[in-house]
């Protein structure tokens, strides 16, 4: 079993490191992830997304695309204001923002998501049979979990929804998982007191990954609404 110091990992998908995770006398692991088949992932950079769905308007790309913008720039900005108390850091928010406005982003990182394994707290580097026999039951436990996640993830995929759509999907199955799952990563365990168990950090980011496409779907449309301007 691959055994890796906390501080050497920082994952944009399980942010367990990257969210304050205290590492006191224990070690991060992974799960290895599902063969790729030979696929290579589509890059991870996000993206400016295009201008689409605006016909029969004498208005020029240029000023279609700055009212595009600006709805968009609108909504994230209301996601992104200090109101915001919830377990989410900035750079997770930004992280789901990226996936709710770049469709090729969000594909690379609804894959990845659904196809590789998680990061799970280990307490103790195995050094006896017991040891060993627990830490075996432990990443059984995660991989049969990650198994029936990759097959949810293509059983979306296979219904053409938008990448958002199919990582909100992924989060809310992550958030539906028992508590046993949470005792199975050692979630709770390996977090600062008062912190979000498993289930209910991932439905904070289900919840702001909708709110951010709900917003996106309604600046689309805004634009496709855009009046005509007459000429002469």
């Amino acid at each position: 079993m691959q055994v890796e110091n906390s501080s050497a990992y920082t994952s944009p998908l399980f942010t367990r490191a990257a969210h304050g995770a205290e590492n006191k006398g224990g070690e991060w692991a992974s799960t290895p992830a599902p063969a790729q088949n030979g696929e290579t992932d589509t890059a991870n950079t996000a993206k400016a997304a295009p201008v689409t769905g605006v016909t029969g308007s004498n208005l020029s790309k240029e000023v279609v695309g700055q009212l595009i913008a600006e709805a968009q720039e609108i909504g994230v900005s209301n996601a992104n204001t200090e109101e915001y108390d919830g377990p989410l850091s900035i750079g997770e928010r930004h992280h789901l923002e990226d996936i709710a406005n770049d469709p090729v982003y969000a594909a690379s990182q609804a894959k990845l998501f659904g196809t590789s394994g998680e990061m799970y707290f280990v307490k103790e580097i195995p050094t006896n049979s017991r040891a060993v026999a627990a830490a075996r039951s432990q990443r059984e436990g995660i991989e049969a979990v990650q198994q029936q996640r990759t097959a949810y993830y293509e059983n979306l995929t296979a219904q053409d929804l938008p990448p958002a759509e199919i990582y909100f999907n992924l989060l809310e199955f992550n958030a539906n998982l028992p508590k046993s799952h949470d005792d199975t990563m050692e979630w709770s365990a390996s977090r600062r007191a008062g912190g979000p168990s498993y289930s209910d950090y991932n439905q904070a980011r289900s919840d702001y990954l909708q709110n951010l496409i709900s917003q996106e779907k309604s600046a689309s449309a805004s634009a496709k609404d855009v009046d005509p301007v007459e000429t002469t």
